[in-house]
């Protein structure tokens, strides 16, 4: 429970106070109010997707669990990140 007031907190002080600032900071321009509402839904819906996605998460079975975190993330998001960075990395060589 303490986690979901934390996210929704650190939402409210990142996303509207950050969107305040820009609007006020261009004068309240009607382009800029529009923008910054749809932000502010677009990542209010991200939000409580990845909300709903934690949760689905936390509800697996140990072995489930730790059946995605070795298939999905780790060999999938490590070893895709480490390839990025071997490619960038001998891309720059010029010969």
């Amino acid at each position: 429970r303490g986690y979901k007031l934390f996210l929704v907190l650190q939402y409210v002080l990142f996303t509207f106070v950050g969107e305040i600032l820009n609007v006020v900071g261009d004068n309240f321009a009607t382009s800029q109010i529009i923008g910054a509402s749809v932000r502010s839904v677009v990542y209010l819906s991200l939000l409580i997707f990845w909300m709903k996605v934690r949760s689905r998460i936390a509800r697996l079975s140990d072995e489930d669990l730790s059946k995605y975190l070795t298939e999905d993330v780790v060999m999938g998001g490590v070893l895709v990140g480490l390839g990025q960075i071997a490619f960038l990395m001998f891309a720059s060589i010029q010969c």
